[in-house]
């Protein structure tokens, strides 16, 4: 999103802006484990278009970080969720917004505005407290904080003293039951309360079937309710906080428009594929993924018992089909290709079809046509993940060695096939949780460099830089808005480039993904240029630099 002009005149105290929405949690917890969630207290709804959330840092009295809320709308009760963009599980899979703004510590302060002022703030602009505002029980650092219900205005004057207690709650850092949820629901933190769990009878008692809880629609019918599910583990992912189970064939109820395989959210349950367990737990959807909530601890009935997947093929028959599959174990009998591997490095995942898939406007002409190629790939595509909920894993598990410099997975590669996995669905895709090790073969090798045509003299490139910012030129001003975080990152970065850059053996080079911090000599082209070798120039477009994106192209 473009950020909004704002226009802030004197000092940091605003007017008092009367509006309906608060900050109301903060979560300042272990690692990358931090949140705000935002609250509307009032009758109607709330657009929060013109809203800006800022952080200031460590006693700044200018916004480190700012993030617009535009497009956003808040319903009347409701909250927003805005979590770290590293948060780690379960807190990355409970935020509505993921943003880098969400990185603060204990003496960092948050600013909410809208375009008539301040609506709220969280600690006090300017002041850098040492480690956290607060003392005793109620700190701002290590700890989830709750907005107490008797306030119901924000706190628009930024810098006055600010003191945790007076207005919020405090809970154990990692603190996550009441996130998303404002009241009397939002939880206890774990220090009692809530009805006990269910009876579970005992095994070969009745249940309700996984068919029944899963429906034949697309949500189970049965949200809200708390059910006893009897089935076999078919697989546990730890880092997905839960497991999943599958009704053996004789349990089946032959519907092929019904799932019979289930997700099970439960952090801490310990069970192990192949054995029977009965559970009970609450049904619901889970950003559109079924799954029984664990109350209480599964009771396990029998172990190493066998499972018999279903057969898996792309494509599918409609956008529909793949929710009968919701939650089963199927094995893949296709040798499928790798058509992206855009989020390998960062999630550990890569998109699978029977053949390399192109973008629409590449084999067909926009509208009616383009748009026929686009609802085609949608039905042959299917994510494999990884099994893991984190950024950034290392080792990347595919290809098999794991991916580095020299082991590398390339579209066009091929999948081996006749490998098990789990079909789940998050973050609007369809997925392949692997059950069996993945083998991936290069079918797509890299071509050799183009050699100069006879008798030319001149070579024209293209290379992204992948966001080469600089700071201020003069070794500092980390970290950077994008790219490098510090100067030691940035040599890397610089050494990299140059490398790759120079192995182009080009004549000309566009860049993408530069800095768009203008063309002086403390600019990050003048840098790159100067790092490539005397023989290098750039060309300067006015002095500003192009538009007003933090990125620009560059020759």
């Amino acid at each position: 999103m473009k950020a909004l002009s704002w226009v802030i005149a004197g000092t940091l105290i605003a007017g008092g802006v009367q509006a309906d929405v608060l900050i109301s949690e903060y979560v300042e917890g272990s690692g990358f484990n931090k949140a705000l969630e935002l609250y509307n207290g009032g009758a109607d709804a709330v657009s929060l278009v013109g809203y800006r959330l800022e952080r200031y840092s460590n006693g700044a009295a200018d916004a480190s970080a700012t993030l617009d809320l535009n497009g956003e709308s808040l319903a009347a009760g409701a909250v927003l969720v805005i979590v770290s963009s590293q948060a780690g599980a379960p807190l990355n899979g409970l935020g509505d917004i993921s943003s880098g703004v969400i990185s603060h510590n204990g003496d960092d302060a948050y600013v909410l505005r809208d375009m008539n002022g301040v609506v709220d703030s969280f600690g006090r602009v300017g002041e850098d407290p040492g480690s956290a505002w607060g003392s005793g029980d109620t700190t701002s650092v290590n700890q989830t904080l709750r907005r107490l219900e008797t306030v119901t205005t924000g706190d628009p004057v930024i810098d006055d003293a600010f003191d945790p207690a007076d207005q919020w709650r405090a809970f154990p850092q990692d603190t996550l039951d009441g996130l998303g949820v404002y009241g009397e629901g939002a939880g206890d933190g774990g220090d009692g309360g809530g009805d006990p769990p269910p009876a579970l009878g005992a095994c070969g008692d009745a249940d309700t079937p996984v068919s029944v809880v899963q429906g034949s629609g697309a949500s189970t019918p049965l949200d809200g309710e708390t059910v006893v599910v009897e089935s076999v583990v078919s697989a546990v992912y730890p880092d997905l906080d839960g497991f999943f189970l599958m009704e053996p064939v004789v349990d089946r109820d032959d519907n092929p428009a019904t799932s019979e395989g289930l997700f099970v959210y439960a952090p801490d349950a310990v069970v192990n594929p192949g054995e029977r367990v009965r559970l009970a737990g609450t049904a619901g959807e889970y950003f559109e993924q079924t799954q029984v909530s664990l109350q209480g601890d599964p009771l396990v009935c029998a172990v190493e018992q066998t499972l018999e997947p279903v057969a898996f093929a792309l494509p599918f028959a409609d956008l529909a089909a793949p929710e009968a599959l919701e939650g089963m174990l199927v094995t893949v009998s296709q040798a499928l290709t790798v058509t992206e591997v855009y989020d390998l490095a960062r999630f550990g995942s890569v998109v699978l079809a029977e053949e390399r898939l192109s973008i629409p406007t590449q084999v067909a002409e926009p509208g009616a046509p383009a748009k026929a190629v686009a609802d085609s790939n949608a039905l042959g595509r299917i994510v494999l993940d990884d099994g893991l909920n984190t950024q950034n894993p290392e080792p990347v598990p595919y290809p098999q060695g794991g991916l580095s410099a020299t082991n590398t997975l390339r579209v066009g590669d091929r999948v081996d096939p006749d490998f098990r996995a789990v079909v789940s669905y998050s973050f609007e895709e369809w997925r392949l949780q692997p059950v069996d090790e993945i083998t991936f073969r290069a079918a797509n090798p890299r071509p050799a460099a183009p050699p100069r045509a006879p008798g030319s003299n001149l070579r024209v490139a293209a290379f992204n830089v992948l966001n080469f910012f600089n700071g201020d030129g003069q070794g500092g001003g980390f970290p950077t808005a994008r790219g490098a975080s510090n100067a030691e990152e940035l040599a890397r970065q610089k050494a990299k480039l140059v490398a790759a850059l120079t192995a182009l053996d080009a004549d000309i080079i566009g860049l993408m993904e530069i800095e768009n911090d203008g063309y002086g000599p403390d600019s990050a082209i003048a840098e790159l240029a100067e790092a490539l070798g005397p023989a290098w120039r750039f060309v300067a477009h006015g002095e500003a630099g192009l538009g007003s994106d933090a990125i620009a192209v560059g020759l």
